[in-house]
């Protein structure tokens, strides 16, 4: 359930900037340090108010264990956010072998996390941190397989990026109900 929330969430703080990152005619250093700094300011919101409103969750659903679970589960948005443009700029200089080998990283380190968790009796648990676990040392990966890109926090020249977000997401959307 708490995994539902986090894509959920996950979904909304991407906003396509990353898209938008790969299909930019120029990108220059300053302009993708601004979609970094975007990019993380959601991740980190979309993650907040998860951890808030995880109580309301284990409310809702009779069971305290749920906000927990969710509030944890919530530091994927973290990693994600910080990933966001090194992977875009993989796709976008066409390093596929990179990142396919931060994909196996992850998604390796994450399987094995949880199954060894689990095998330790770790319960549910196993199936909160691997993932975290897996998302985390793939954003490390794809920072170190690509070009450390230097957050600025300046929403000055990203416009046009968050206009793609929302046309691709709307397109996405309207495609989806057909």
């Amino acid at each position: 359930l708490a995994a539902v929330f986090v894509s959920l969430f996950s979904s909304v703080a991407e906003l396509g900037l990353g898209a938008s990152l790969v299909q930019a005619k120029d990108v220059n250093e300053e302009e993708a340090g601004r979609i970094a700094a975007a990019s993380l300011v959601l991740n980190v919101a979309c993650a907040a108010v998860i951890a808030v409103g995880s109580p309301l969750l284990g409310w809702l659903y009779n069971d305290e264990r749920i906000a927990a679970i969710a509030a944890t589960s919530a530091l994927t948005l973290l990693f994600n956010g910080a990933a966001t443009v090194p992977e875009s700029l993989l796709y976008r200089h066409m390093r596929f072998k990179r990142l396919a080998l931060a994909d196996v990283i992850g998604a390796v380190t994450g399987s094995v996390t949880t199954l060894l968790m689990a095998l330790s009796g770790m319960g549910v648990w196993s199936l909160v941190i691997g993932p975290i676990l897996g998302a985390m040392l793939r954003a490390i990966a794809l920072i170190r397989l690509s070009k450390w890109i230097r957050p600025q926090f300046s929403m000055q020249g990203i416009a046009s990026h968050l206009r793609f977000g929302g046309e691709l997401r709307g397109r996405l959307r309207s495609n989806a109900t057909c």
